[in-house]
């Protein structure tokens, strides 16, 4: 009979990172600030920063012999930049158009038919993931950047469909970055709209964050604890990339608190009276100022949600759990939208 040894414990390991968010946030700044980057630029978006580069790309097979080479050489840096991950799927895209043709004349990556090109396209990613294996099995941390595009969920229990923020990437490719890293990292600006004594609207905030966990509005994932939402610095995440710990008189991660904490796809944006925002601290006191200012009224909510099939309709708003609170906050205009409709189905 075989005979294992057990191990427990840790492992040390270099780290897996996937930075995506809108165009311009600075993504490719951030990574810059990773231990001795080396960046493999894609799209030519380093060329005004100070950084270590090899030569851009301008195939596929480049590509994959420049990560090869970090692999076997990992002197030459302890972070591997690949800047940006939809612009090296463009390069696998023609690369799938000659190299699986069969000498035939492939347009386009629908012409093979029956989503074969997308399978192909597939194969190469996962072949790209797979050689940043090797690059992390040498002890080299790797960030893969992307741009994020905003497209339209639909809920498939059926209670409704709202934006969020996904990898610009295309179908089968983009949840293999997501699974292949340690941390999804969503970027973007944190904005409030609020309403001053007059009911005038206003933008306030525009801070740059960084979210670390799933929320109804955006893809983001962490292995390491982080909180929901962090300052877009490297410091927040710096102990775990160099394996330093956290001081108590310099934590390397500092949650951001918020009065309210509600999530929008566009850029948190939410509307109440300055007076009111020091007072809203729970979800269900957040959910009671969202019904008061879209006039909805109780009933109409519970009837909602009782028509979803979530919990019955005669359940008082009081007694809904976290979870379903915050999922009526991120998604309130919809919500809204439905519950006019219910009142007038002909209109």
């Amino acid at each position: 009979m075989a005979t294992f040894e057990i191990t427990t414990g840790k492992i040390p390991s270099a780290v897996k990172v996937a930075l995506y968010g809108p165009e311009g946030i600075g993504k490719s700044t951030l990574a810059s600030q990773f231990p001795l980057p080396l960046y493999i630029d894609t799209e030519g978006s380093t060329k005004h920063m100070n950084v270590r580069r090899l030569p851009s790309p301008q195939t596929w097979e480049d590509l994959m012999q420049e990560i090869s080479y970090v692999a076997s050489h990992p002197e030459v840096c302890r972070t591997l930049v690949i800047d940006t991950a939809d612009w090296a799927e463009k390069l696998a895209a023609k690369y799938v158009l000659t190299a699986y043709a069969d000498g035939k004349t492939v347009d386009n990556i629908e012409a093979f038919g029956y989503g074969k090109g997308y399978v192909f396209l597939e194969t190469e990613f996962h072949n790209m993931l797979n050689l940043c294996d090797q690059v992390i099995a040498a002890g080299v941390n790797v960030v893969i950047t992307a741009h994020a595009m905003v497209k339209t969920f639909y809920e498939p229990d059926g209670f409704g469909q709202y934006d969020r923020y996904e990898l610009k990437l295309l179908k089968k490719d983009s949840p293999l970055l997501k699974e292949w890293a340690d941390m999804l990292l969503f970027c973007n600006y944190k904005t409030r709209i609020v309403k001053d004594q007059n009911g005038k609207a206003k933008g306030q905030g525009g801070e740059r964050v960084i979210y670390t966990n799933h929320n109804p509005a955006w893809d983001a994932k962490n292995r390491f604890g982080l909180p929901d939402m962090i300052p877009f610095d490297y410091s927040a995440i710096a102990h775990i990339i160099d394996g330093s710990q956290p001081t108590p008189e310099q934590p390397a991660v500092t949650a951001y608190k918020a009065p309210v904490d509600i999530n929008e796809p566009h850029g948190q944006i939410f509307e109440t009276p300055e007076e009111d925002l020091a007072s809203q601290n729970t979800p269900l006191d957040v959910l009671l100022q969202n019904m008061k200012y879209k006039g909805i009224e109780e009933k109409e909510v519970q009837q909602f949600v009782g028509n979803a099939g979530i919990v019955s309709a005669d359940t008082p708003i009081s007694q809904y759990d976290n979870d379903l609170l915050n999922y009526l906050n991120e998604n309130i205009d919809s919500l809204y939208s439905k519950i006019v409709a219910q009142r007038d189905p002909l209109g």
